[in-house]
């Protein structure tokens, strides 16, 4: 039955694939290929035709397949329909056209403060955490603490250095210059080596998408970023057991990756929850308490990633994030999971208005727009609002710092094409 009816997912994920690509819709795009490879895997799995040695999750419970089956359809058909029921405007302000930029201390201080924040990260690194080769290997293990203070500023800076070198990247393609890419690197990499391939791969999807709407990027040089991108994520998996002394091959480092972007067992893992502790309408107000750290908040509740990984696994090494739809199912059941694929689609809706028309837009409102993408139909969808509020919720707080400081310097001037659609000139 689930074997099925995961195909059926599948297949509706595709089809919309295919009209994002025509539509230029990237967040919707995003979302179909991440719901796609989140469903494909256990099918693929269940059917013999692939085979995975080590799997992320623990064994699923099959007496929950048809709930776990139904919290899949109820979200997809309510992403749809919240997506495609929106026919609101398009979100569009006076383009800014004539004004000249304006000479900021902000602008001009913006890569000293990100390099500066890289160097707070290098010296924590250094000292506290015993060394790089020391810091790679206990965040590959998985054995930093939950209550882990060095931990926490290391990501804080690198929150911000990522949210920084965002809107330093739109600026210098505004400008017409080339991009800074050895500090785009030098950020992405930082949450690599903290074991973070979702993160890193958002972060890299960001800068991508800023490029692709300036028309930076050829085809051609978004795969070849693509592939680059993809040999530290599917390596992640290969240096870890490696790490603990499991053997690998780097073959199975891609199926293992793979395997732990399933969603369909993390809904597993929210139907037994629920079973056993019923449901929490207040999980999201709860989880925001988890903003702050254990040092000023010692009571603070324990996130529900790191309560899966307790109560399924036995151990602490790292999360088992329920996923956005298992967040869902856990406040409200599957009634919720329609109602909540609603507001994604809705959200999805939106963002992708904004990317195609950002007329009249600061720079920090498109840095914004395009970091968001990403965050939004990929992490937060894989990991659920438990791993990602932290993200989603500083970068909130530093672009809006950010609004208030750099000034609205002038927009790229747009120019319309014979099909009447505007588009940034170049």
């Amino acid at each position: 039955m689930i074997d099925i009816g995961g195909i059926l997912l599948v297949a509706i994920a595709v089809a919309l694939i295919g009209y994002a690509l025509r539509l230029k819709a990237p967040a919707l795009l995003i979302f179909c290929v991440i719901f796609s490879l989140g469903h494909v895997v256990p099918i693929l799995t269940k059917l013999g035709l692939l085979e995975i040695s080590y799997s992320a999750l623990p064994p699923e419970r099959s007496d929950y397949d048809q709930q776990t089956l139904a919290m899949a359809f109820l979200a997809c058909l309510g992403v749809v329909a919240g997506y495609f029921a929106w026919r609101g405007k398009a979100p569009t302000r006076p383009a800014l056209i004539g004004r000249r930029w304006v000479r900021s201390d902000a602008l001009d201080a913006l890569p000293k403060v990100t390099w500066a924040l890289i160097g707070v990260i290098l010296a924590l690194v250094t000292f506290p955490a015993g060394g790089p080769i020391a810091f790679l290997e206990i965040n590959f293990v998985r054995v930093i603490p939950e209550h882990s203070t060095i931990a926490t500023a290391i990501y804080l800076c690198a929150v911000i250095c990522a949210v920084l070198a965002t809107v330093q990247l739109v600026i210098d393609l505004q400008r017409g210059r080339h991009p800074r890419f050895v500090q785009l690197a030098v950020t992405s990499m930082i949450f690599w080596s903290m074991g973070g391939r979702l993160q890193f791969s958002v972060t890299v999807a960001a800068y991508a998408l800023a490029m692709l709407r300036y028309r930076y990027l050829s085809k051609k040089a978004l795969w070849i970023l693509v592939l680059a991108s993809a040999l530290p994520v599917f390596a992640t998996i290969y240096i870890r057991l490696s790490l603990q002394g499991r053997h690998t091959t780097l073959g199975e480092s891609v199926t293992h990756t793979l395997d732990e972007l399933s969603m369909l067992g993390s809904y597993n893992l929210a139907v037994q929850y629920v079973a056993e502790a019923g449901h929490q309408p207040l999980l999201w107000l709860s989880q925001l308490e988890s903003l702050l750290p254990r040092a000023f908040n010692p009571d603070k509740p324990q996130q529900i990633s790191r309560l899966f990984r307790q109560l399924f696994w036995g151990d602490e090494l790292g999360g088992v994030p329920p996923a956005l739809v298992g967040e869902f199912y856990i406040i409200g059941g599957l009634a919720f999971c329609m109602i909540g694929g609603l507001l994604l689609g809705h959200l999805l809706r939106r963002l992708d208005q904004l990317y195609r028309y950002p007329q009249g837009r600061s720079v920090v409102e498109q840095a914004a727009i395009f970091a968001f993408i990403p965050l939004v139909s990929f992490y937060l969808v894989r990991v659920g609002m438990d791993s990602s509020i932290f993200r989603i919720v500083l970068s909130l707080l530093v672009f809006g710092g950010l609004g208030f400081v750099i000034p609205k310097a002038a927009v790229q001037r747009f120019r319309k094409l014979s099909t009447g659609r505007q588009v940034l000139s170049s």
